[in-house]
């Protein structure tokens, strides 16, 4: 029996009123997406993942397999610059017939060379953080100063990506705002995405997750995504391979898909990860670039994506596509926004099909914007089609703007989510296989993805019920300078659904998106102003408090607007 995608159009969710849905985010929503709870039944672990190293040569492309198997059987590995292959593998006993392992590898010229792997060996194990001060690269300080006084020009050239405009979609400022304000180092090691990740054309099992249609053309779309563990042999599994992105174009309309995210593989014993980026499809020009780096699970990467001309600037039809990506964790960062860039450039687009329909990948730009789980592997047998598994849900926040028709607020155009969009696709689960893919979308701007086990018998189980939030600030610490705009920025936020508006004596009233506090607060209705107020007394010093004093926010704004209406009164 064939099996197909199946697809579903998730109505958009605009708010009506203050309190409903608020801005940065829901206050059933702000909150810490917690993996003991997102899944009810998660997929059973195969056995604990370690992170392992082999030393082998600076500047190779290999293959981890077992001992024997060919090359094509192993998952990709890379040396960094001090000679070692990092990946994670289980510790097996020493007995065990998946004890030996290979690494096939290649050079810059072509030599190969293999390299043992012993999967019972202590010393594979050993703690050997990679250190990405000594790796070769170019450090991006931290952002100091008014992120306003600087040029997008200047921003792009620096290696900070795009700057979302904070009065159109504060949670994407704050999203940027926080990478921006952390150390980064972009790297020039080669590491090449042997995947291919194919345009969606119709309900071909390869995509699930969230697609935005309803007001295209859109021109960039950002986000936030936190990097899980792969758990390896799932489902009697070999090799699997599954990547997660965010990006523009390509659902049901060829190529034009501009896209960038990371990539799991997995091996019955191992896994490795890996960042990219493409212009797909069929764009010799999006491979050969350098600076894609290795996360680790646990991470949290920031995705941007945008169509862009030869400079980086914002361009539906500018003949480049622009990517960045930045691990807040680690620091590393992907920088391909330049049509000269190096050690990655922005990648030119093919003949457009409206200007070149006969050209051979012609492509239409814009139609979409989308948060994927791509399934890249098929591995069974007998054969059928399988996800990785992995822990905890993985969560893909972010927003896409259009530059056609939308949404509007009395201030200017609202960028779109899954909570905003008026057609919505939701991906969902195209498999047969043991283990089972749930997809769920939050309220405003989240889409998650839970592994967890399918009992057929006596009757097949329902999904888990998961909590998808949007928490719009990273963990982390907040540097000092910025504690107060980002607070202003999430008061704004909670009343973004409004338009960043107050309306006092029957008039309009805008609220400064950037603060300062001092000014957010006089714009205010006084009554309100003076319950805020005692909240502000401490600013936070990292995300977790600021997203709880988001909650805290929410839930005193939203009782004010409810008192309000109670009275029959516009506030």
């Amino acid at each position: 029996m064939g099996h197909r995608t199946a697809v579903s159009i998730w109505p958009a969710r605009v708010a009506m009123t203050l309190g409903l849905c608020l801005g940065a985010l829901c206050a059933t929503e702000a909150i810490a997406l917690d993996p003991t709870t997102a899944a009810a039944g998660p997929a059973p672990a195969k056995g604990r993942m370690l992170r392992a190293s082999v030393h082998a040569q600076p500047g190779l492309s290999c293959k981890l397999l077992s001992a024997g198997a060919s090359p094509s059987a192993g998952i990709p590995v890379y040396t960094d610059d001090d000679g070692y292959a990092r990946f994670h593998a289980l510790r097996v006993a020493a007995g065990s017939p998946n004890r030996r392992q290979i690494l096939d590898c290649t050079d810059g010229n072509g030599k190969r060379s293999t390299f043992p792997v012993d999967l019972a060996s202590e010393d594979t194990f050993a703690s050997r953080p990679v250190d990405l001060a000594k790796e070769r690269g170019k450090d991006r300080p931290p952002l100091s100063g008014d992120a306003f006084a600087y040029s997008q020009d200047e921003l792009i050239q620096a290696g900070y990506g795009l700057r979302p405009d904070p009065a159109e979609d504060p949670a994407a400022y704050l999203s940027w705002l926080m990478s921006a304000s952390r150390p980064g180092r972009m790297l020039e090691a080669k590491r090449g995405d042997g995947n291919k990740h194919d345009r969606f054309v119709t309900q071909a099992p390869q995509w699930t997750g969230s697609v935005l249609t309803g007001v295209a053309p859109y021109v960039s779309v950002q986000g936030m995504a936190n990097v899980p563990t792969a758990i390896p042999g799932g489902d009697q599994t070999t090799n699997t391979v599954v990547a997660f992105w965010n990006g523009l174009g390509g659902f049901a309309s060829g190529s034009g898909l501009i896209q960038s995210g990371f990539t799991l593989f997995t091996t019955p014993t191992a896994a490795s990860y890996l960042t990219w980026r493409e212009y797909c499809c069929g764009d010799p020009n999006s491979n050969g670039y350098g600076g894609a780096f290795v996360p680790n699970p646990g991470d949290n990467i920031y995705i941007q994506n945008w169509y862009c001309d030869a400079q980086g600037k914002l361009n539906l039809n500018g003949g480049f596509g622009c990517s960045f990506l930045h691990d807040l964790d680690t620091g590393a960062i992907l920088s391909c926004t330049r049509a000269n860039g190096s050690p990655c450039w922005s990648v030119p687009a093919l003949p457009l099909c409206s200007v070149s329909p006969a050209a051979a990948n012609c492509m239409t730009v814009g139609l979409s914007a989308e948060f994927i789980l791509e399934h890249q592997s098929d591995q069974l047998t007998p054969p059928l089609i399988a996800f990785t598994d992995f822990t905890p849900t993985v969560r893909l926040t972010g927003s896409a703007r259009s530059s056609g028709v939308a949404v509007t607020t009395p201030f200017g155009p609202r960028w779109q989510t899954v909570g905003t969009d008026p057609t919505v696709f939701v991906l969902t689960d195209f498999t047969n296989s043991g283990t089972r893919l749930d997809v769920t979308l939050g309220q405003r701007d989240s889409t998650c993805f839970t592994i967890y086990a399918r009992r057929p018998f006596p009757r097949p189980n329902p999904a888990p019920k998961v909590n998808c939030p949007s928490t719009p600030v990273p963990p982390g610490p907040v540097p000092p300078p910025l504690r107060e705009e980002l607070v202003a920025i999430i008061i704004f936020g909670i009343i973004h659904d409004e338009g960043g508006v107050a309306i006092v004596g029957g008039k309009l009233v805008r609220i400064p998106p950037r603060g300062p506090i001092s000014e957010t607060l006089a714009a205010l209705p006084p009554a309100l102003s003076e319950r805020l107020a005692p909240l502000l007394r401490g600013l936070p010093a990292d995300g977790e408090s600021a997203n709880r004093l988001a909650t805290q926010l929410t839930a005193v704004i939203a009782s004010y607007r409810q008192q309000v209406l109670l009275k029959g009164r516009q506030p």
